[in-house]
């Protein structure tokens, strides 16, 4: 092998740490994902107080505030949808992007840690009928 010095470093050990990483890499992404679902529990609960908001439509008609009352509505509503819709889109990449990636990744480095094993068990055993 020309490179023998620049691979040097590469052993089954620090495949195996540089593994750990990913795999803490993607324990961090399941608290992306948990706090995506707290922002999109939050954005139902809006919903819910929007439409139980409604109820009062004759209360801000006698004041006066109707246009208030539908501005907050039409405001709130398309940010929620927008929000939702970002959420669902970061959801989709992150997973897509990263976590699934970094399992394919951490796969093969997994691989080549076997083929590491099995290589230096062959080169102990020639080293041996040497």
């Amino acid at each position: 092998m020309k490179n023998k010095n620049f691979y040097s470093w590469m052993n089954p050990d620090t495949i195996q740490e540089f593994s750990i990483k990913l795999r803490e890499a993607n324990k961090e992404h399941d608290k992306l994902l948990y706090f995506l679902d707290e922002i999109s529990k939050y954005l139902s609960k809006v919903e819910l107080i929007n439409r139980e908001l409604n109820d009062y439509e004759y209360l801000f008609e006698i004041l006066d505030k109707k246009e208030e009352l539908f501005l907050h509505n039409s405001k709130s509503i398309r940010t929620s949808k927008v929000l939702d819709k970002l959420i669902e889109k970061i959801r989709g990449i992150s997973n897509r992007d990263i976590k699934i990636s970094f399992e394919r990744i951490e796969s093969v480095l997994l691989e080549s840690v076997e083929i590491m094993d099995k290589k230096l068990k062959l080169e102990n055993i020639f080293k041996e009928k040497k």
